[in-house]
């Protein structure tokens, strides 16, 4: 095998059961060799070989053409593998950051430790549904958008982006942290507004404003999360998972970095037992976070050009 096909076979290969991966690639990289054999005439071995191979679709479609039973659905054959995975990560993690968030806020609160615990656990279910549901939506739309490629099995499949088999340009440990950042903002921005004791009075952290925006800026970590992890998956970053990076970071910074500009993210009482200096300290806030955006953007660029085939 050259080493398109190698990578394309590998790619397939490792979606499927141990038991059938061995015959799967032998059964794939002759049919790629009998296309490139019955090539037209003046099409190099090389041109002819890529077409084949972007003709077959994403690894992933292809891998649930020969998994025994047929392609699994739910939401769709070409995009489950995908989803499935991206179940396995997000949904857990997103109700166990939830769990010990809102339980940790009502203890500190002055709820009991009952009250703190079924408070606890209605949070995890409402955010394991919520990312469940957010997952399936965005699987779903990528299943019905046409084509049979991309990092849900849709989209434009480009033979020369296939990872090197035995490389991964990206370290599942180097994501980790990320996601786990971001499903701890999707939960905090999920449970709202929380209120506090001002002189005796029960009192809401968060303007309004701030609370209509913070579907925004909850949007924006939403995609972040779906790119972290889809690159998790895949040991790579693409330009789609990096645009979708980028969008979500700067959905996510533009109404934060405002609210904070003008003081209206937290309100005024609030504020004032924050700090004397409410502007001083909001304006230090507002640039710290237009800083690590701009930080992280360039990251995800960085990531991009490291995880480019031409830089291996």
């Amino acid at each position: 095998m050259t080493s398109l096909t190698d990578r394309y076979v590998s790619a397939v290969a490792a979606q499927l059961p141990a038991d059938i991966r061995d015959e799967v690639s032998d059964e794939l990289a002759a049919a790629i060799a009998d296309t490139v054999d019955g090539r037209a005439g003046g099409v190099s071995e090389s041109v002819a070989e890529h077409d084949a191979i972007r003709d077959l679709g994403h690894p992933a479609a292809l891998a649930e053409q020969y998994r025994p039973g047929g392609p699994r659905y739910l939401v769709g054959p070409t995009a489950f593998p995908m989803w499935l995975t991206l179940v396995k990560i997000i949904v857990p993690l997103a109700a166990g950051l939830a769990a010990l968030a809102n339980g940790l806020i009502d203890y500190v609160a002055g709820s009991g430790v009952g009250d703190a615990i079924g408070s606890a656990v209605g949070a995890a279910w409402n955010a394991g549904v919520i990312a469940a549901v957010a997952i399936t939506a965005f699987a779903y739309l990528a299943e019905r958008s046409g084509s049979r490629s991309g990092p849900f099995g849709t989209g434009p499949f480009d033979p020369d982006s296939l990872p090197d088999p035995q490389k991964r340009p990206v370290k599942t440990r180097d994501e980790i942290p990320g996601i786990a950042f971001g499903l701890f903002l999707a939960v905090i921005l999920t449970i709202g507004n929380s209120t506090v004791t001002v002189d005796g009075v029960r009192t809401e952290v968060f303007t309004d404003l701030a609370q209509s925006l913070r579907w925004i800026a909850l949007a924006g970590v939403v995609a972040g999360l779906v790119a972290s992890a889809v690159v998790t998956v895949t040991g790579r970053w693409t330009r789609a998972m990096a645009t979708l990076s980028i969008a979500g970071d700067l959905a996510f910074a533009v109404p934060v970095v405002w609210l904070l500009a003008n003081e209206r993210l937290i309100n005024d009482a609030v504020a004032a037992e924050i700090s004397d200096d409410t502007t001083g300290w909001a304006r230090a806030a507002a640039v710290g976070v237009a800083l690590l955006t701009c930080w992280a953007i360039a990251d995800t660029v960085r990531k991009l050009r490291r995880s480019s085939p031409t830089r291996r």
